[in-house]
């Protein structure tokens, strides 16, 4: 365990005056250390770690975080890309593109179709992509936040076991929208379905490849939304 000499760790290891100290914790104990603020999930967002830093309970359904411009951000997120292109729900270490479906993005203003390119690392770069302030930049585990420069937007990210919890405070008066882009994963295009329910909830699918499956997804927002494709 790696603490500062101010750690309450440190106390259960007399002498030590370093910052590294191997402590011994009685069982009832290690509930009630705080031990996950040792965790700095941006560790590995840079090769060969290939890691997102968003909110991933162990084992969970779910593994939301942001996806950034590319190239190598196989994870979904690479540290030092400069755009944010959406919130996805299926993010994993690999060496080799994988996850990012069913990314949501949050804009201001009328959404402008196409991509910036006609080819890309592996999918084209949507148009509505932002740049991001490292600055207000915050991981932790379960949660993640991030400010989108271009919008205006600030992004909070947690999760459950099975399903990903969004939270996007937008400025005031704005025409705040959000982009749902079901047929769009790290691996560029897919088929994909979307239907708005009369109670609110919007579900879907897509099929992707290598390994070829399906995924499917349910959404619902706190406020009245208009669908509009």
């Amino acid at each position: 365990t790696v603490a500062s000499l101010a750690d309450p760790l440190l106390e259960q290891c007399p002498g030590i005056l370093g910052g590294v100290c191997s402590a011994l914790i009685e069982g009832g104990d290690i509930h009630e250390a705080d031990l996950g603020r040792f965790v700095d999930p941006m560790i590995g967002t840079f090769p060969p770690g290939f890691v997102n830093p968003g909110p991933v309970r162990p084992h969970g359904m779910v593994g939301l975080g942001p996806d950034t411009e590319g190239p190598l951000n196989y994870g979904g997120y690479l540290v030092n890309n400069l755009l944010i292109t959406g919130f996805s729900h299926v993010h994993m270490s690999a060496g080799v593109p994988q996850g990012g479906q069913f990314p949501v993005m949050p804009v201001v203003g009328p959404v402008t179709p196409g991509d910036l390119s006609d080819s890309g690392w592996p999918s084209p770069l949507p148009l509505y992509a932002s740049p991001f302030d490292r600055l207000t930049e915050y991981s932790r585990p379960g949660y993640y936040a991030v400010t989108l420069l271009r919008y205006g937007v600030r992004a909070e990210l947690t999760s459950s076991e099975r399903a990903g919890l969004h939270r996007y405070s937008f400025p005031p008066l704005s025409d705040a929208q959000l982009v749902l882009h079901p047929g769009r994963d790290l691996k560029g295009a897919a088929p994909a379905t979307l239907q708005l329910h009369e109670d609110g909830w919007i579900t879907g699918r897509m099929s992707t490849r290598s390994p070829d499956h399906t995924l499917h997804f349910a959404a619902t927002a706190d406020r009245a939304f208009t669908l509009r494709t």
